[in-house]
C-alpha cells in the first residue's frame, strides 16, 4: 500500500513540526516514510531566488515545478524498487501549490513549457490526501526559515490563496489554528489515520445555511467555484449509483473522466431506481475560506 499526502498551508502554519511528527509515529508504526521537502525554500537557500531578480517570477516557478516533478519522479522509481508495502509519502507541499503564486494563464504558460504533464488533472489526482494547515497570525516567526520574508497578515492571506488552489481535490481537510502545536499535530495524525484505515475516526459536522440571509455575490466573488456532474445509473437493487465529475471551470478541468463510483444503501425504501443513465444533475460548490454552501 502506497500512500500520497500533501502537507500545505501558508507560510509559518506549523508544516515542519507536523511532517517530523509524521515521520517519527509512522515509522514506529512499520511504515516506510519518504519526506519530500519543499522545493521553492530548497531552491531559494541555495541562491536561485526571484527577489533579487535573477529571475523573473514566471521563471522561478517553473524551476520550481522542475525540480518539484524530478523529485517526485525519484520518489516513484523509489517506490517502485522498495521491497516494503507499506509506504507513506509526504509533500511539503505539492505541484498545485505553485499556482497560489502566478495568475492562473501564468500557470498554463508553465505547463506548456513541460514536456512530462498533460494536464491539470495528471498532477492534482496523483495525491490521495491534501491536508491544509492554517496559520495564526501570532504564531508566525522567520526566525526558523531564511527564505521566508512575508509579514503574518502577508502569510495569512498567502494561507487563503494556497487553500482555495486545492479546492476540487477528492480529499482535502482543513486543519483549523490551535492553541498548541502539539493539538495541530494530533489532527493531522487522526486524518492520516482515516487515510490509512480507510475508515473515519473523527465525527464530522456539516451545517445548513440559510441562503435568503447570505450574501452570495460577495463569496461567488470571494471565493472559488467547483462545477460538480453526477450521472446517476439505472439500479435494481435500492442502491443509489452515481458517477462523479468536478471540474474548476470548463476549461480547466480536474478531471476529464468520471473517476468515482458511489454507493448508499436505503433500506427503509424497497424500491427500485427508476433513472435513466444519462440523466446527469449539475451543482456548484463554492468555498470562501471555512465557509461551504451549495447551489442546485
Amino acid at each position: 500500500m502506497v500512500r500520497r499526502i500533501v502537507l500545505t498551508g501558508g507560510p509559518g502554519s506549523g508544516k515542519t513540526s507536523v511532517l517530523e511528527k509524521i515521520n517519527q509515529i509512522y515509522t514506529s508504526e512499520g511504515y516506510k516514510v519518504i519526506v519530500v521537502p519543499e522545493t521553492a525554500t530548497e531552491l531559494m537557500n541555495n541562491g536561485i531566488t526571484f527577489k533579487d531578480d535573477s529571475v523573473s517570477l514566471l521563471d522561478f516557478q517553473e524551476l520550481v515545478m522542475r525540480l518539484q516533478l524530478a523529485k517526485e519522479e525519484v520518489v516513484d522509481r523509489a517506490i517502485q524498487l522498495s521491497n516494503t508495502d507499506k509506504i507513506l509519502v509526504v509533500y511539503d507541499r505539492g505541484t498545485i501549490d505553485n499556482t497560489a503564486y502566478v495568475k492562473k494563464d501564468e500557470f498554463e504558460e508553465i505547463l506548456s513549457r513541460l514536456n512530462n504533464v498533460k494536464s491539470f488533472a495528471d498532477l492534482i489526482n496523483k495525491y490521495d490526501l491534501v491536508i491544509n494547515l492554517v496559520g495564526r497570525e501570532d504564531f508566525y516567526t522567520t526566525s526558523n526559515n531564511k527564505a521566508r520574508s512575508e509579514s503574518s497578515s502577508e502569510a495569512l492571506k498567502l494561507g487563503d490563496t494556497t487553500l482555495k488552489c486545492w479546492l476540487g481535490h477528492k480529499k482535502i481537510k482543513i486543519v483549523l489554528p490551535k492553541d498548541t502545536i502539539e493539538e495541530k499535530i494530533n489532527e493531522v495524525l487522526n486524518v492520516i489515520n482515516e487515510l490509512l484505515n480507510e475508515k473515519q475516526v473523527k465525527k464530522q459536522e456539516k451545517y445548513s445555511v440559510d441562503l435568503k440571509n447570505t450574501d452570495l455575490d460577495f463569496i461567488r466573488n470571494n471565493g472559488k467555484a467547483m462545477y460538480i456532474e453526477q450521472t446517476y445509473l439505472h439500479s435494481d437493487d435500492c442502491i443509489e449509483k452515481r458517477l462523479r465529475k468536478i471540474s474548476t471551470d470548463v476549461s480547466f478541468p480536474i478531471s476529464d473522466e468520471y473517476r468515482k463510483i458511489i454507493k448508499r444503501v436505503f433500506p427503509m425504501f424497497n424500491i427500485p431506481y427508476t433513472l435513466d443513465s444519462s440523466e446527469s444533475v449539475y451543482s456548484t460548490f463554492i468555498c470562501k475560506k471555512f465557509l461551504e454552501l451549495y447551489e442546485s
